[in-house]
């Protein structure tokens, strides 16, 4: 796998380091091409590593977060902030930020974070490709996803579910999970013709991997890697209509 380049910016030492340690425990091929803990100079950083991915923080002496990103009028780096205040979270989210992490740092919320992050840059690298693009047309039956820098082609039989997360969505196979960053609703145009089921705002299921139906929470599937998973009541007609289909009722 290629390797990403990643930079570190905060005033306080000890929190570099976490980030430091952390990226090094979960993501051991980011490659830590620089810190730094005065944001005076962390523009000239940015400028000379020109990295994939830039942690920083949002309030610091002199120039904040924001007034360092501001600076890059035209951004090629993906950009998490690092913050003790959630106050800050819209306007993380105004500088198209991938997020915003919380001090004292979960380990969870970075793995989650950082996951995001390189999603989205390594989907970028590919994009620049020159024809290397997923195949949008109605007879496509193959999904292009990006997993550890690398594309897997996945067939619409091998696709259990997929899941809403905001901008992003996560793709469930037998034995795999995977992340693209993709709307549920970009990627539902994208497979029109899958004959996908949409179960609720959130869910989008092959009926071939629907095991059963129960009549918990008002009605739920009951799909082939035992996750049951709950029907809008306004669509629970349309839904178990289509899936009673090729079912023989005894």
């Amino acid at each position: 796998m290629s390797k990403i380049s990643a930079v570190i910016i905060d005033d306080e030492i000890n929190a570099i380091d976490v980030v430091k340690a952390k990226l090094e425990r979960y993501f051991p091929h980011v490659e830590i091409k620089g810190t730094c803990n005065q944001s005076e100079l962390a523009i000239s950083l940015i400028a000379t590593v020109q990295p994939d991915l830039v942690f920083i923080d949002i309030e610091m002496p002199t120039l904040s977060g924001f007034d360092v990103i501001k600076s890059f009028v035209k951004r090629t780096f993906e950009v998490v902030f690092i913050t003790a205040y959630d106050k800050y979270a819209i306007n993380a989210f105004k500088e198209n930020a991938l997020g915003y992490i919380l001090k004292p740092i979960d380990r969870l919320d970075f793995i989650k974070t950082v996951s995001m992050a390189l999603v989205r840059i390594n989907e970028k690298r590919f994009s620049d490709i020159p024809n290397f693009e997923n195949d949008t047309s109605s007879e496509a039956k193959k999904l292009a996803v990006l997993h550890k820098g690398e594309y897997f082609f996945l067939g619409c039989h091998k696709v259990l579910y997929f899941k809403a997360n905001g901008s992003y969505t996560h793709i469930y196979t037998e034995k795999d999970k995977f992340l693209i960053s993709k709307n549920l609703k970009t990627l539902e145009a994208l497979i029109s013709n899958w004959n996908f089921i949409k179960i609720n705002r959130s869910y989008l299921i092959n009926p071939s991997f629907v095991q059963g139906i129960s009549k918990k929470s008002g009605g739920e599937v009951i799909m082939s890697d035992g996750t049951n998973l709950v029907v809008s009541q306004n669509i629970k007609e349309s839904v178990f209509d289509q899936l009673s289909k090729d079912i023989i009722f005894t």
